[in-house]
């Protein structure tokens, strides 16, 4: 072992060099190295040990460093499409109302189920508050489909009143997630606040030109009709 040890210093011309242990009588230098050699071994293996073990952690946070990041871009990739999807629902809305108008409920467009989807995905990422505001966008939608697919007879009696109070709240519900918007690490929070009627009535006058009408004209009569049944309480929703 110790003749191995030797040859291996005196192997090297800088070892030879700069310890001089390659003569025929060990000096000091050589002397130190055969006597301490199990330790000088044992401290380099745990030197290497060490080594190993911060290249090994370095490798595990930059593994973890591309997760987070492969995972930040999923979300962004998913969130960026709520937006569109959101418009996509108020178009439906828009359509909806104008086959409530002529009073023929069949003839509403086929249900946005694509952009729908997307809100369902997105709720996945979102914080508590803005994940109740999509759930209950996508639970009344499903019920005023649901409400409208109906066969006639099955079909409450005042169907056009139940309709047009759906599609306020649900334009309601569409137009204050479009808050989210920027999709960015300060996008705000959007909890869920259930409509009351006079959110109601703004989302109508505002989004589907009902403040363009006198208060004489039949549709604000058939609007105002629903929105009581709907919210028989003047306070009723807040």
């Amino acid at each position: 072992m110790s003749t191995r040890f030797e040859n291996l210093i005196c192997s090297s011309e800088t070892a030879r060099y700069f310890l001089s242990i390659c003569v025929e009588e060990r000096g000091a230098v050589a002397g130190f190295f055969y006597d301490w050699q199990t330790l000088i071994t044992g401290l380099l293996a745990v030197l290497a040990a060490t080594v190993s073990g911060i290249l090994l952690w370095k490798q595990i946070q930059d593994q973890r460093a591309q997760s987070d990041k492969a995972e930040q871009q999923k979300v962004r990739a998913v969130l960026i499409q709520v937006p569109h999807a959101l418009a996509e629902i108020n178009e439906y809305l828009v359509t909806c109302f104008d086959a409530w108008k002529r009073k023929k409920p069949d003839d509403r467009p086929r249900p946005p189920s694509a952009a729908l989807k997307v809100i369902m995905d997105a709720a996945a990422y979102v914080d508590d508050a803005s994940f109740k505001s999509m759930q209950q966008l996508i639970m009344k939608a499903q019920t005023f489909e649901s409400r409208l697919a109906s066969p006639g007879r099955q079909r409450p009696h005042n169907v056009l009143d139940v309709m047009i109070a759906d599609i306020a709240e649900l334009s309601y519900l569409t137009i204050r997630l479009f808050k989210f918007g920027r999709m960015d690490e300060d996008a705000p929070s959007i909890p869920y606040v259930k409509p009351t009627r006079a959110d109601c009535e703004i989302i109508l006058a505002r989004d589907f030109d009902l403040k363009l009408l006198p208060e004489s004209d039949p549709i604000i009569m058939r609007v105002d009709q629903a929105l009581r049944m709907r919210f028989p309480s003047v306070n009723e929703g807040d």
